[in-house]
């Protein structure tokens, strides 16, 4: 750059108001060593700014007050440059910190959704659950009240015997009879009272109750409507004899049971 195009520049005059950096800085003091008219017009330039600044009354700094370098200012620079660049980290761990705690932030979104969801989920199988238990027991409760004995319909069928009355309590419309030998006399010793049920000549006892067991209801299940119960006085362990004397019968009685 020749001196007459560093004076059209407009350098000179940034010069001496201090704003050009230090490579512009360092030219121009080449250039006014190498050139005088430059050196010149530097001064002419200061001269001109101090009557301007005394025609403006501005006031000169305060005595004392040191006076700062180019290279100062090149310093200044630099610290301004690191403490934005520190500024800059610090806003990057900032921005990398608010990152990941977003992202932590939306896992935890997902998985309290995910347990909502589960929570949801379990509690609509329990309910389900809970209606079919529901349900379960009111069918095992209507079974129950259906299959529940009505006492006061039990009728009782009474039948003079050769060693007493036998009593049949049965209720209607049911196949369970309650056979009862309370008002029997007591078996002889080593014998027992063998209750058989039907008509035929074929023995299959039922029961058999022995004196300690002879004031105790005995259920027993019907096999069709038209019913005979026989009571036989044996021998207890005796085999049963294909044909039964009719002496050892004891007690019969016939009834019918209406479905």
């Amino acid at each position: 750059m020749s001196s007459e195009e560093l004076k059209r520049s407009g350098l000179l005059e940034q010069y001496v108001l201090g704003l050009t950096d230090r490579d512009e800085s360092n030219l121009i003091m080449r250039m006014a060593e190498e050139h005088p008219h430059i050196k010149q017009e530097i001064a002419r330039l200061e001269a001109e700014m101090s009557a301007y600044a005394e025609a403006k009354n501005i006031l000169p700094p305060a005595r004392g007050r040191k006076t700062r370098h180019q290279e100062e200012y090149d310093n200044l620079d630099h610290e301004v440059i690191m403490a934005m660049t520190e500024r800059n980290h610090t806003l990057t761990i900032w921005r990398y910190a608010l990152s990941a705690a977003c992202f932590l932030l939306l896992l935890l979104s997902g998985y309290l959704f995910r347990s909502n969801q589960l929570n949801h989920s379990e509690l609509v199988k329990e309910r389900a659950l809970h209606a079919q238990d529901e349900n379960t027991h009111q069918i095992a409760l209507q079974h129950l009240e259906e299959g529940a004995l009505d006492w006061a319909t039990l009728q009782t069928l009474r039948k003079d015997a050769k060693v007493g009355h036998l009593q049949v309590h049965h209720f209607p419309n049911r196949k369970t009879v309650l056979i009862d030998l309370s008002d029997f006399n007591p078996p002889a010793d080593g014998h027992a009272y063998f209750i058989v049920m039907g008509s035929g000549r074929e023995v299959i006892p039922a029961l058999e109750i022995t004196h300690e067991g002879q004031h105790t209801l005995y259920p027993l299940e019907l096999d069709g409507g038209n019913d005979t119960l026989r009571v036989f006085h044996w021998p207890i362990g005796q085999p049963v004899l294909p044909a039964v004397p009719s002496e050892d019968l004891v007690a019969e009685a016939q009834f019918v049971i209406n479905e």
